[in-house]
């Protein structure tokens, strides 16, 4: 059974082929008259007429999709923000005001693990520090964090496991 084809379709490409149809119904003209060119000319009008209704709606579609890029992108901004929050409240025990999520820059935000504050030994200061680590600095850091680790886990599989244990979103 084939999958229907779920391409979006290219605006750009229907307005030249407009373009080009466009082009080659003037030169029509060229053609001997049949009738006067009374059919041809009924038939070139109902052409034409379709040719406008489809330009209008690719106008009205790109508009469209304007709008929809828009919403997109807000609420892009709205998760951003929430996933800043969340990583700010992920079981911090603040003194006081709790910080912005602005004021954490780079770092990667500690993980709460026996003591408020307790440092987990080799655990990277920042995301470039923890792309660095070793399979074995992984393993002990995530064994540490209470996650059950496969021995056949592979680095990159290991950091994925470590980014999601301490709630570390890329925000790109």
């Amino acid at each position: 059974m084939d999958q229907p084809d779920l391409t979006p379709p290219n605006f750009e490409e229907m307005a030249q082929g407009a373009a080009l149809f466009a082009q080659q119904v003037v030169r029509c003209r060229n053609l001997p008259a049949v009738d006067a060119g009374a059919a041809i000319l009924a038939r070139l009008d109902g052409l034409s007429d379709q040719v406008a209704a489809l330009t209008s709606s690719v106008t009205a579609m790109t508009s469209q999709m304007a709008v929809l890029n828009g919403q997109v992108a807000a609420l892009n901004g709205q998760m951003t923000d929430l996933a800043r929050e969340t990583r700010a409240k992920s079981g911090h025990e603040y003194q006081g005001e709790a910080p912005k999520p602005a004021d954490y820059g780079p770092q990667c935000p500690p993980h709460p693990t026996g003591a408020p504050g307790a440092v987990i030994p080799g655990f990277p200061a920042t995301p470039a520090a923890l792309s660095a680590l070793s399979g074995q600095e992984l393993t002990n850091i995530l064994t540490t964090l209470g996650e059950q680790v496969h021995p056949d886990a592979s680095p990159q599989e290991k950091k994925r496991m470590l980014r999601a244990a301490i709630g570390l979103v890329d925000i790109s």
